[in-house]
């Protein structure tokens, strides 16, 4: 892997800590990554990178941030492809707003992005609750385990 794209949409912050706690930790392991926000971004950003990752938290009943709802909404309707580029996701939510809907904006981004012929390479990471609390452990566990998998993919 040569370089990473972490591409999130946030409201209240949290996304954008788990995706700078993360970039950070593949940056001490010498890959060079950057972050962005993904209601922004434009088709031709996600070329610069050898990989991406994609995270949004989940609102209402299992919906994205409604500012990623809406750029993928405009996606949906272009012919455009990741070309088989591989990606991983990652989702944030509490089971105490919707226990059945708790994380799903991590299926609704792998969903959307291997229909862009995306190739999904690891485990969703799953965020059930506030993401300050799992930085050290779980996050950075998925952090390591996603540096392991890709450096040995190339």
């Amino acid at each position: 892997m040569n370089n990473l794209g972490i591409f999130y949409a946030t409201t209240g912050g949290n996304t954008r800590l788990v995706a700078q706690f993360l970039a950070e930790r593949f940056e001490k392991s010498g890959l060079k990554s950057e972050i962005f926000r993904l209601e922004t971004a434009k088709w031709a950003d996600f070329d610069q990178f050898s990989h991406l990752i994609f995270a949004s938290p989940t609102y209402g009943h299992g919906q994205l941030d409604p500012k990623a709802e809406i750029w993928k909404e405009k996606w949906e309707k272009m012919s455009v492809s990741l070309s088989k580029k591989p990606f991983s996701v990652i989702g944030l939510g509490n089971h105490k707003y919707d226990e059945d809907y708790t994380i799903e904006s991590a299926q609704i981004l792998a969903d959307f992005f291997q229909k862009k012929d995306g190739k999904l390479i690891f485990t969703p990471l799953k965020v059930d609750g506030h993401p300050i609390l799992q930085l050290k452990t779980k996050i950075n566990d998925w952090g390591n385990d996603f540096l392991q998998k890709t450096q040995k993919k190339g």
